[in-house]
């Protein structure tokens, strides 16, 4: 199977277009905080992810989970309220799951791949992710879910339709914005105190 998306991944870097159904939409209104923070929260981060394509649990490769973990870093800092922890003893453990679901032919993804994107493909994803914030003494303050889908449509006439396209750019702010609703209503929800806050129109 990692063969095969290898093969799907690297005609997909440019000759591909990326369509979201902007689930997100149906959310609480991104918030910022409006009180300033004379001395910033600490948190330790616990990061999990899975992969599940065609039915199969195939695991997200370490390069992700590091990408994955340094974009959450900077979501956590965009909110103005919290800092990484020097130590293991945060005032708070963020836990960020990332369950991933794709489907794709298999058959069609090789003959997309080996023809170097002659042969159009299509792949469907599902993006779930849980947001769990713990105090101190482990208590889990609040939970938060989201889900975004999105699609690829890849074919090696793209790059004539779209040329400045950067599909895997797109699938990367899908992460990125789901992380930053899941974090603004934990805000919101005072999981991490009681801040004033400042509702923000949706980009």
């Amino acid at each position: 199977m990692k063969k095969i998306m290898v093969l799907i991944i690297l005609p997909l870097m440019t000759n591909c277009l990326t369509f979201r159904k902007n689930e997100l939409a149906k959310y609480p209104s991104p918030v910022s905080v409006t009180t300033p923070v004379a001395k910033k929260l600490t948190y330790k981060l616990d990061f999990t992810s899975d992969a599940i394509v065609n039915g199969n649990n195939d695991k997200h490769e370490p390069v992700f989970v590091d990408e994955r973990k340094k974009q959450l870093d900077a979501v956590i800092e965009e909110t103005g309220l919290l800092i990484p922890a020097s130590d293991a003893n945060g005032e708070y453990t963020i836990r960020y799951y990332i369950k991933e679901v794709s489907s794709a032919n298999q058959g069609v993804a090789f003959l997309f791949g080996f023809t170097g994107g002659l042969i159009p493909m299509y792949i469907g994803t599902e993006l779930n992710s849980e947001l769990e914030v713990k105090n101190k003494a482990g208590k889990t303050l609040g939970k938060i879910e989201r889900k975004e889908s999105f699609s690829m449509w890849g074919q090696l006439l793209f790059i004539f339709v779209a040329p400045f396209q950067r599909p895997l750019g797109k699938i990367e702010d899908i992460y990125r914005d789901q992380m930053r609703s899941s974090f603004e209503e934990a805000i919101a929800k005072k999981y991490f105190g009681n801040y004033a806050v400042n509702p923000q129109p949706n980009e």
